[in-house]
């Protein structure tokens, strides 16, 4: 009984919400927590994930985007310690190539609707911390750090292009392009 009566309401509910639009405002800027039975997501924000399987796509774009976060860090933490030095601006034109593959990963989230690692403050910390400890090495210690991130990154790029390669490339065109674009930025470095 319970459970007919919660169906009826519904349409009442999705009444009174009004006509909802994106990047409409709702009371005091925001909008409630939605009622049983009413949808949070009120627009698009990515594209329809088609055939593509989604699990193995969620898990190379996040943990894409963990590496290039702490990537990030790591190269914070050496600006931290060597910016000021001679080899400052070689580090500086290595962090600017990682903010832009930040961003392309960010925008890889949003357009597949994956969320980032819950991990991410972690490696907020330790990417900063080993950016640091490595800079405090001297020049050779923080391009030892560099050199060893990014073959990892490499490696770790030439195995999800296999997985996708193996899967379908037809299907995954637009990532196997981006990985591979990821891969050879990342021997230029």
């Amino acid at each position: 009984m319970a459970a007919g009566a919660a169906a009826a309401a519904a349409p009442a509910v999705r009444r009174s919400l009004g006509p909802l639009r994106c990047g409409a405002a709702g009371p005091r800027g925001r909008w409630p927590l939605p009622a049983p039975g009413v949808s949070l997501r009120l627009c698009s924000t990515g594209r329809a994930p088609g055939d593509i399987n989604k699990p193995v796509i969620e898990r190379i774009i996040r943990v894409d985007h963990a590496g290039e976060y702490g990537a990030n860090r790591i190269y914070a933490g050496q600006m931290a310690v060597l910016g000021r030095s001679s080899v400052g601006p070689v580090i500086q034109q290595m962090w600017n190539q990682e903010k832009d593959h930040l961003k392309k990963f960010n925008d890889l989230m949003v357009a597949y609707r994956v969320r980032p690692t819950v991990l991410l403050p972690f490696w907020n910390v330790a990417g900063f911390v080993l950016g640091a400890g490595s800079a405090l090495l001297g020049r050779k210690g923080a391009m030892a750090c560099t050199v060893a991130v990014e073959e990892s990154i490499s490696d770790h790029y030439n195995s999800q292009i296999r997985t996708l390669v193996e899967q379908d490339p037809e299907k995954y065109k637009e990532l196997l392009q981006v990985f591979n674009y990821e891969l050879k930025s990342s021997l230029m470095n």
